[in-house]
């Protein structure tokens, strides 16, 4: 049987009638969602040795429709796409190889980067299937938050896999703060993660108003390059603006000429020593950071703008270790942490404190 009731609390808090989750829009919280976003996906074309694996599961005791889109790197739809039903705690388990493979040669085309294919995966619940899209008019949302899903990143033949939680976006429905829902469209109802949701959904826990964040002033990623074991770091950082059509941050401050179009890129050691000190510069929804150095530690990139122009953003670093000896190689993938530019509000600092106190003041 399908959902019937659903029960939405006022600002902060989502209770699925038949769950016990409970959701903060704006978090990106580990909690069943109506929309699910795989942020990158990577395989070899071919039979190459890297896949990437993607589960979706119906976390409650009724029957989903779901349909999904593969989208390349630039944010535009690769014409894949598909529908399929989750019966009670039934999951949905395909290699995006596979599912490539099956692609006309202009979608493959469209989705190669060098030797292989990348890009990123959404899944909605819809009340149908359909061959529509989700920023496109009309298409059928449905409010459920049914679904968990889960991405394996594989490599198989080289001895190592990793894997990632997908992005779960809850339905929170209309009525809540305009910087917490219409991550596709206005009216969808479904949570948003840019810079003004993050900073809404902290201000509104402790008892603040939303302040406008027009950029994402912190994106720490740990990174992993011990020379003496093959060790190599990426940061994916995925910024997306539903809106916009044609690449990343870069591309919309260059095409709108009011916001920077390169952003501060510090890489550190673990001892706190800044190693690297530059710019770079985000073109793409996917943007795939081939971190240089031999000192472990942790890369911070500053102020990519994202609230004023709606770019949802999220961000994790793969790490690997590689020899030739299989049983030696590992990956280990780390979620970033994101820290909105928090406009007119600031975060207390108190004189001698090695930390910051975990609220959120309205500044003089």
């Amino acid at each position: 049987m399908k959902r019937s009731t659903l029960l939405l609390t006022a600002a902060l808090f989502l209770f699925p009638l038949s769950g016990t989750t409970f959701a903060i829009p704006g978090a990106t919280d580990r909690v069943p969602a109506a929309t699910l976003i795989v942020p990158f996906f990577e395989t070899d074309k071919g039979d190459g040795v890297k896949d990437t694996l993607v589960v979706v599961t119906n976390a409650f005791g009724f029957t989903d429709d779901v349909h999904w889109e593969v989208w390349d790197i630039d944010g535009n739809l690769a014409d894949i796409y598909g529908n399929f039903t989750l019966g009670p705690h039934e999951s949905w388990a395909k290699s995006m190889r596979a599912i490539i493979n099956e692609a006309s040669a202009s979608a493959k085309s469209q989705l190669t980067v060098g030797s292989v294919y990348q890009g990123f995966v959404t899944f909605d619940v819809v009340s149908d299937f359909t061959d529509s899209w989700p920023t496109k008019t009309g298409y059928p949302f449905s409010i459920w938050n049914d679904l968990e899903g889960y991405i394996y990143y594989t490599r198989l033949t080289d001895g190592s896999a990793n894997g990632l939680n997908m992005l779960p976006i809850e339905y929170v429905g209309p009525s809540v703060h305009n910087f917490l829902n219409g991550l596709y469209q206005e009216v969808d109802g479904r949570e948003q993660f840019d810079s003004d949701a993050r900073a809404c959904a902290e201000a509104l826990i402790y008892g603040d108003s939303c302040p406008d964040s027009p950029d994402m002033d912190q994106i720490d990623s740990r990174v992993f390059l011990n020379p003496g074991l093959s060790a190599k770091s990426r940061i994916i950082l995925f910024a997306w603006s539903t809106w916009w059509e044609g690449g990343g941050p870069s591309d919309i401050c260059d095409f709108f000429e009011d916001c920077p179009t390169t952003y501060p890129y510090k890489r550190y050691d673990e001892a706190g020593n800044v190693k690297q000190n530059t710019t770079i510069s985000l073109h793409h929804v996917v943007n795939v950071i081939n971190v240089s150095g031999t000192e472990n530690g942790w890369v911070s990139i500053g102020d990519v703008p994202s609230g004023w122009n709606n770019s949802q953003i999220y961000a994790f670093s793969f790490n690997s270790a590689s020899s030739s000896n299989a049983s030696k190689n590992w990956d280990a993938i780390f979620e970033s942490n994101l820290i909105p530019d928090y406009g007119g509000m600031m975060m207390l600092q108190p004189a001698g404190a090695g930390h910051r106190v975990p609220r959120t003041l309205k500044q003089p």
